[in-house]
């Protein structure tokens, strides 16, 4: 089975509060990913899967600060 693109959004969106200091995302099959940000500063990933698969394994992790205001 071929995947056609697929559209993702894994991170979540920085403020002043919550920073990103890591993100690591591994595909299985493998894929070619670009980012952009849509009009409401969401990361947006598009994933173009490299070849033909009847699996599909997306694996995202995130490591955050957030800092509380008192």
């Amino acid at each position: 089975m071929e995947f056609g693109p697929h559209r993702l959004m894994l991170r979540p969106r920085e403020s002043r509060n919550l920073r990103l200091i890591a993100h690591d995302l591994t595909f299985k099959p493998a894929a070619t990913v670009t980012w952009a940000h849509d009009v409401s500063g969401n990361a947006v990933a598009t994933a173009v899967f490299d070849e033909p698969s009847d699996t599909l394994v997306i694996d995202s992790v995130a490591e955050l600060t957030l800092d509380v205001d008192q």
